[in-house]
């Protein structure tokens, strides 16, 4: 979703399964880790992406067709929301580097 690629997965343990996902561009890395618990898809709220330049980010994910909501200004700098298609919460962010 959204360009990233699989850089890898495994069981470390019992306990996790994990994958490890890069963007198409830059030296960034997520790490996507199940825990062995029974939560439901949708259940994750508030994830967080940091951007550099949200409106450049807000245009890309518009134009790939992702229902992502305005960008909203708060005291520590810029957000948007959306769902994937689980209906997993996240949260694309610019800080205010000024304060």
């Amino acid at each position: 979703m959204l360009g990233f690629k699989p850089r890898g997965e495994g069981d470390r343990d019992t306990e996790f399964a994990w994958i490890l996902m890069t963007p198409p561009a830059g030296s960034a890395r997520i790490a996507l880790i199940q825990p062995n618990t029974r939560q439901q898809p949708g259940q994750a709220q508030g994830l967080v992406f940091q951007t550099v330049d949200i409106e450049h980010l807000h245009r890309r994910l518009s134009e790939q067709c992702l229902e992502i909501r305005g960008i909203q200004q708060a005291s520590w700098g810029w957000f948007a929301t959306f769902a994937d298609p689980d209906d997993n919460g996240w949260v694309v962010a610019e800080p205010n580097l000024d304060i």
